[in-house]
Order: structure tokens, then sequence, then C-alpha cells
């Protein structure tokens, strides 16, 4: 016995200007998404709580705060309906509503742990595009704000202290310092 599995793709939200944005983020192979993973009659996703686990479920193609777009097949598992149950049990204690965040650990990143646990393809590039490359930005801009510490504490200031014109270029010269082990 196999069980199909589904993957179900939402706009992000009801809103008139995300579901346009989306359909051009398209074209360009991205989009603000929305995923859950279909199987055995149920749906499947995670988000934010403020205790517990953030995995729920609801109907197929029916999530009240998203606008369903398309479904996915991904293929079979042949997991029983019982290791189904376990596998959600185990994804629910691992994945807590307190710990979603919007670009690197939310809905996708659920849907396509899911994916993997059920046996099936991770969720298209398309579907997860965006939080990857919203990922990057961040950690990029957390890179910056180290490096503006490091210029701090090259001055004999703490990272508590204000920013000051060279704070930046302190830091990338002791980056590169610490690179060639100067």
């Amino acid at each position: 016995n196999t069980l199909p599995v589904i993957l179900n793709v939402y706009d992000v939200t009801e809103h008139k200007l995300v579901k346009g944005a989306n359909k051009v983020f398209r074209l360009l192979g991205s989009g603000l998404y929305h995923a859950a993973v279909e199987v055995s009659g149920e749906e499947w996703s995670y988000g934010f709580t403020e205790g517990g686990s953030g995995v729920f479920s609801c109907p197929p193609r029916s999530c009240e705060v998203h606008h369903f777009c398309e479904s996915i097949p991904m293929g079979t598992t042949s997991l029983s309906r019982d290791q189904l149950l376990r596998v959600v049990e185990r994804l629910s204690g691992e994945w807590q509503g307190p710990e979603y965040d919007l670009v690197r650990h939310n809905c996708c990143h659920f849907s396509n742990a899911m994916l993997t646990a059920l046996g099936v393809p991770e969720a298209p590039e398309w579907v997860t595009s965006m939080a990857k490359g919203g990922a990057h930005v961040v950690k990029a801009g957390e890179r910056v704000l180290e490096t503006v510490d490091e210029g701090k504490a090259a001055r004999g200031a703490s990272r508590g202290d204000g920013y000051q014109f060279g704070d930046l270029t302190r830091g990338l010269v002791a980056n590169g310092k610490i690179a060639r082990g100067a």
C-alpha cells in the first residue's frame, strides 16, 4: 500500500497585491508562499504559536489564513497510516511554534522536512526561493553587524557603544589580520 503525497501551495496572504506579485515572481522562479503537505486525507503545516508545537492540520487546500494556489503531486510514500502519524508526532516535537522564523524556519522548511521524512522529493525551488533569499540577506546583515562590533573592539569600545565612523573599516582590517594569522 502506498499513499499519495501532495504539496499544497498558497499565496502567503489573501491580499490582492501579494497575489499579483506572486504571479510575476512565479515567472522569475520565486514568490511569497505558504506550503503544506497533504497525505492520507489531511494537510499538515507549521506556523507561529506562543507555546508548544507549531505543527497543525486542516482539511486539504483549506488553510484559512492563506489563499490556495495549486497542488503539486510529489510521489507516494510506503509508510502506513500508523507510521505517518509517528512521523507527524516526531515533527510536532521538533517544530515548536515559538521557533518560527519568517526566513529561516517556516512552513516551507517544515514541508521539506515532512516530504523528506515521507521519502519523496523536496518542494520545487520556486516555492522556497524567497525564504532562502531572505535568509541570505539576513545572514549578510548579521555579518556586517559582527564586523562593526569587531571594529568597535579594535578602537577599545564595547558592543553597546554607538557606531563611529570607521568601525566597519576597522572591523574589516581586524578580520583580514585574523585571516592572515597576523
